[in-house]
């Protein structure tokens, strides 16, 4: 048996130890201590709530103790008021939360930054008022008591009198399921969607990911989870009130999340276990708790930014791969063939125009950067377009890919009409761009920025990825098999296992370039991709443009290395102040006056 076998038996035998260690602990502990571990498991709730909205999401929040609220008076409510048993009600609670965070994604969307953290903050406000002013449903500022709990031994689950012991195995598999559904979910296309949108919502944007699905995603299961923790704190409580989900209560789950690690699934675990069991241990200063608050992120900000988690050097993994081979084996290595591309290839032709920019003007202001643009480009054909500094070529790139709207003009692509459509929608149309600094997600390893560039491709929904069924996991084998093709093309194999931040900046493009080509693009837009790169850095680039264009990929070149360019192109636009002075073949290029004097120079003599 070998090492890794053996490894892999011992695994599960070490989890199922530790399941039964912590489903015991409360046999041995006083009534006092099984209440704060279950208090720990609320807070992991909470923790992973922030962990999934700000950690993974990128959303500032200010005023998570709403959701907490919401959760815990629905509970209360549905069985105080109409004898709902727990598992309907925290089900209740989790349904509200989610329609009200789905709903608040909406306004949120729109704002961000400091914007973004006023919003939040206000809605935790006018959810604490509705709470004091709705005394006919909530109790107003008395609060709500006489709700079920098993710590005055009041509370009923399928006719059994439940205790502190039992509420204690509930939380824990409740916590438990959780996490290991937000584990999955972390690891699959979704999870990685937000860590793009977390990082850059252009730069998804330009794979086709949308931003505003994303943040309705996030906010609608952030809320959701605040939710369930808000049902299960009122029946440990047996007594709700305003003042228990108040600014402090927001801040305290921010300050969970962040100790512990955003971004990771341990860290919020461990934050929420310090502040419970610290907490508890300072009660005699609680006056000075938001001092205390405050003096915590400043400590984390400066000595451990990346939280408990980054201390330990622990990092969440953002694929299933490890866990494929039950599935079935990765296969060997073999050329890339993209599935479709084949019989495209063979049926392509230059003359069948992919794109057409008609008369396109862009202002900013008072500045004209492009004036009445037209083009046309071929199936499989390399477009370079040049020109000077400021002559509107990236502007240019950037109304074709939906990042600048088009002042006038039209742009189609293929029998569709573009213009000024969405980045992301413009990239599943088949339009998928690069940028002129490398915009890949730098915490993110080779490999999983390179799954980003599948994403568009994966068909499992939500539910099949967070329960890993099985077709969940074959097909991120398949999308694995393709990266791991593309690696070894690209000669990033030996990166794969890299943080992409950590990497030379010729790798870092290469990935970038390598991302976009496995989206499957009709049309590439490179803006710049050879600009920092060495030679064989260059060598190994043309080699990857040539492989593209044999899958009958169209492509549009920016770039300023000359002997690069024309080794490459089929035709070039030339521009200049905006206006196209040059369209032909690059010797033509070469030989046109208004070209030389615009941009490759004329000789000057004594």
């Amino acid at each position: 048996m070998t090492t890794m076998s053996m490894k892999k038996g011992v695994q599960p035998v070490l989890t199922m130890i530790l399941v039964l260690l912590v489903a015991a602990a409360p046999l041995f502990m006083s009534p006092s201590n099984v209440q704060l571990f279950i208090f720990w498991g609320i807070n992991i709730l909470l923790a992973q709530s922030i962990n999934l909205l700000s950690g993974l999401g990128g959303q500032i929040s200010l005023g998570h103790a709403a959701f907490y609220a919401i959760g815990a008076y629905v509970s209360a409510i549905f069985m105080v008021r109409f004898g709902f048993p727990l598992y309907v009600t925290i089900l209740l609670s989790a349904a509200v939360n989610a329609l009200v965070g789905f709903l608040v994604s909406f306004p949120a969307g729109r704002v961000r930054e400091f914007y973004l953290a006023m919003m939040t903050l206000g809605f935790g406000f006018v959810i604490e008022e509705i709470i004091k002013e709705w005394s006919s449903v909530t109790g107003g500022v008395m609060g709500l008591s006489g709700i079920p709990s098993p710590k005055l031994g009041t509370m009923l689950l399928f006719g059994i009198k439940l205790n502190l012991i039992h509420y204690y195995w509930i939380v824990f598999l409740v916590v438990a399921l959780i996490v290991w559904m937000l584990r999955n979910f972390v690891q699959s296309y979704y999870g990685r969607s937000f860590l793009a949108i977390h990082r850059s919502e252009l730069s998804a944007s330009s794979i086709g990911i949308s931003p505003g699905r994303v943040k309705q995603l996030a906010y609608t299961m952030s809320a959701c989870l605040a939710g369930i923790a808000g049902a299960l704190y009122a029946h440990l409580m047996a007594y709700i009130g305003a003042n228990s989900f108040g600014m402090m209560q927001s801040i305290e789950i921010l300050v969970m999340g962040i100790l512990g690690g955003f971004g990771t699934i341990i860290g919020p675990i461990l934050g929420a276990g310090f502040l419970t069991f610290i907490a508890n241990k300072l009660q005699f200063i609680k006056d000075y708790q938001l001092m205390i608050y405050s003096l915590l992120l400043v400590i984390s900000f400066l000595f451990i930014p990346r939280g408990f988690a980054g201390l330990l050097g622990i990092r969440t993994a953002l694929s299933k791969e490890k866990r494929l081979q039950k599935v079935k084996p990765i296969s060997e290595v073999k050329p890339l063939r993209i599935p479709g591309r084949e019989a495209r290839t063979l049926s392509c032709s230059p003359h069948h125009k992919v794109l057409k920019v008609e008369g396109v003007i862009k202002d900013f202001g008072g500045l004209r950067a492009l004036q009445h643009v037209s083009l046309e480009l071929g199936q499989g054909t390399i477009l370079g377009l040049v020109g000077p500094n400021g002559s509107g070529k990236s502007t240019l790139v950037n109304v074709i890919s939906g990042v600048y709207p088009v002042t006038e003009g039209k742009i189609s692509f293929g029998k569709a009409e573009i213009t000024n459509m969405p980045t992301h929608a413009i990239a599943g149309q088949g339009i998928i761009r690069t940028f002129q600094d490398p915009h890949n997600v730098g915490n993110m390893t080779v490999k999983e920025n390179l799954l980003l560039g599948k994403h568009q491709k994966y068909q499992s929904g939500i539910v099949s990825c967070v329960l890993n069924l099985k077709s969940s996991l074959l097909e991120e084998q398949e999308m694995l098999v393709k990266v791991h093709e593309m690696m070894e093309l690209c000669s990033l194999a030996q990166y794969s296992e890299e943080l992409v931040e950590n990497l030379p900046y010729g790798v870092q493009r290469m990935v970038e370039v390598a991302r976009a080509i496995l989206a499957e693009p009709e049309l590439l837009l490179l803006d710049e991709p050879a600009a920092g790169l060495s030679e064989h850095e260059m060598q190994e680039l043309s080699k990857l443009i040539r492989y593209v264009k044999t899958l009958g990929i169209s492509v549009i070149l920016i770039d300023h290395h000359m002997e690069f360019l024309m080794g490459l192109i089929d035709e070039v636009i030339v521009l200049d102040s905006g206006k196209m002075i040059y369209s032909g073949d690059a010797q033509g290029m070469q030989t046109n006056q208004q070209v030389i004097e615009a941009y490759l120079g004329v000789a000057n003599h004594a």
